[in-house]
């Protein structure tokens, strides 16, 4: 696997694991922006980076802090560190 597929891998997968995480988070009743729920690809591209293996996004900028509206304390965080990709050999 090169470096560009295995850039763009682990970028589908960050993005998509960050909306799924929004769209759990909204499907239990903390605020979460529409627009966090519906990213596309270029839009995390633009906002987070395009280079995961090169560290951009850094995964301290794809963390998650929610709240519930009718719970001003109670916060959910959710850390999207640690996702990592190994080229396979076949």
């Amino acid at each position: 696997m090169t470096d560009v597929d295995l850039n763009s891998d682990l970028l589908h997968k960050l993005a998509s694991a960050r909306r799924t995480v929004m769209q759990m988070c909204h499907d239990r009743g903390y605020q979460v922006n529409e627009e966090d729920m519906t990213m596309t690809l270029a839009q995390f591209k633009e906002q987070f980076g395009d280079r995961p293996i090169d560290g951009n996004p850094m995964p301290s900028t794809l963390n998650v802090v929610v709240h519930r509206p009718d719970d001003d304390a109670g916060a959910f965080t959710a850390f999207l560190h640690g996702m990592s990709v190994a080229p396979c050999r076949q």
